[in-house]
């Protein structure tokens, strides 16, 4: 943003987030920012011909168009109102219902020692987690491909049965398949 008129002082930027996003992060080139549903910055006095950049990262939640909105303020009266709101568009690709658990290999597995456990599927993301339910200690998931997860398994003595696996993208994201795995 770039102050156009007289020196502002008490300059500050509320942004409250648009649903369908998950806060991150914000940074900005001046003054100080929290963020959180909704983004505050107090930036101080911007001079004349004063700019200062705010950079907020979000993770989208939902597929589709989302807007943010942020509105600017100052501690003294501003003769152009007009120009103190910006809104950006921005187009989200893919869904989460095009996350999917389709099937794991093997599709067995005994306690004991740790196992590796391919879980296929569509739409994974880096950085996704993946659950056996109780008594299956997780202990590494690697991103192989958006159809491919491997997770490094730990099956407790006292487990049995078949399992849902359940895989939650970074998004929030989740998805997933009855029995799974089964423990023999």
């Amino acid at each position: 943003m770039t102050n156009t008129g007289s020196d502002a002082p008490g300059v500050s930027v509320t942004d409250a987030l648009p649903s369908g996003t998950t806060f991150k992060s914000v940074a900005t080139t001046l003054g100080t920012c929290t963020g959180g549903a909704t983004v505050s910055c107090s930036l101080g006095t911007m001079t004349n011909g004063g700019s200062a950049t705010i950079t907020i990262v979000v993770t989208p939640t939902v597929a589709g168009t989302i807007t943010n909105s942020a509105s600017v303020t100052g501690s003294v009266s501003d003769s152009n109102t007009a120009n103190n709101t910006a809104s950006v568009t921005t187009t989200v690709n893919g869904s989460s219902s095009s996350l999917s658990v389709s099937s794991c290999s093997p599709t067995t597995g005994k306690p004991g020692p740790q196992m590796t456990v391919d879980v296929l599927g569509t739409g994974f993301q880096s950085g996704a987690t993946v659950s056996f339910g109780t008594k299956v200690n997780v202990q590494s998931v690697t991103f192989k491909s958006s159809g491919d997860l491997a997770a490094s398994i730990k099956v407790n003595p006292t487990a049995t049965g078949p399992r849902t696996v359940t895989v939650t993208n970074p998004n929030g994201a989740t998805a997933s398949k009855a029995s799974c795995f089964t423990v023999q």
